[in-house]
């Protein structure tokens, strides 16, 4: 990978243009959090909301259990990253392994279209993590939101799952596990910056202004 180029921030209230198309498409991204310098990192189903009646500026929603790690740390240190990409990055199907046979020309023409045009951008998140009050409108306002924007049940039915399979098979273990189970929390991150790198290594560093709505 190329140097990555260093750069003055471009200072903003909404997300580049580039991220946020990133955070729409993306189905996962992974938190880190960190408590008395012991850094722990999760990979969450998210929804990225630009703005709400809640929050003025743009904000990623999650929910987690609140007996889980993160919560725990975040209660302790607010600040968190995430990182998120619009490419898949699958290893040569010989690496690491000694008289593997060559990948197949579709293999490789596959692999050569994803880093040619599909890959795009890595991005990093910053920003500033605090857990919704529990039952509140607003809690309730964001699980609706989280629940809208995490169900699979489309793409299952194109792949010819059965509903009773849906859980089992859904890449998040079922929005039940993870969102409408009881005494699930909603965290929000308010983002406050971050940076973009595309497969060249070439970076732009990025700053968010959060308005305030009165709320």
């Amino acid at each position: 990978m190329a140097q990555a180029q260093r750069n003055n921030p471009t200072i903003s209230t909404k997300l580049p243009e580039e991220v946020e198309t990133c955070l729409l498409k993306t189905r996962f991204v992974n938190l880190a959090t960190s408590n008395e310098n012991v850094p722990h990192i999760s990979l969450m189903n998210y929804t990225y909301i630009a703005n709400s009646p809640f929050d003025a500026g743009p904000i990623i929603a999650m929910t987690s259990p609140p007996q889980s790690r993160k919560i725990h740390n975040l209660q302790k240190n607010p600040h968190v990253a995430l990182s998120a990409h619009d490419w898949v990055s699958p290893r040569p199907l010989s690496y690491g392994r000694e008289n593997s046979p060559e990948p197949s020309a579709l293999t490789a023409l596959l692999l050569g279209i994803n880093s040619a045009s599909l890959s795009k951008i890595c991005v990093t998140i910053n920003g500033t993590a605090s857990l919704v009050p529990a039952g509140s409108e607003q809690e309730k306002w964001y699980k609706k939101r989280h629940i809208e924007n995490n169900t699979f049940a489309a793409e299952q039915a194109a792949n010819g799952l059965a509903s009773e399979d849906a859980h089992a098979a859904s890449p998040d273990g079922g929005k039940e596990a993870y969102i409408k189970a009881e005494g699930v929390r909603v965290l929000v991150v308010k983002i406050t910056g971050g940076s973009t790198v595309d497969w060249q290594g070439a970076e732009q560093k990025w700053e968010v202004r959060q308005l305030s709505n009165g709320v």
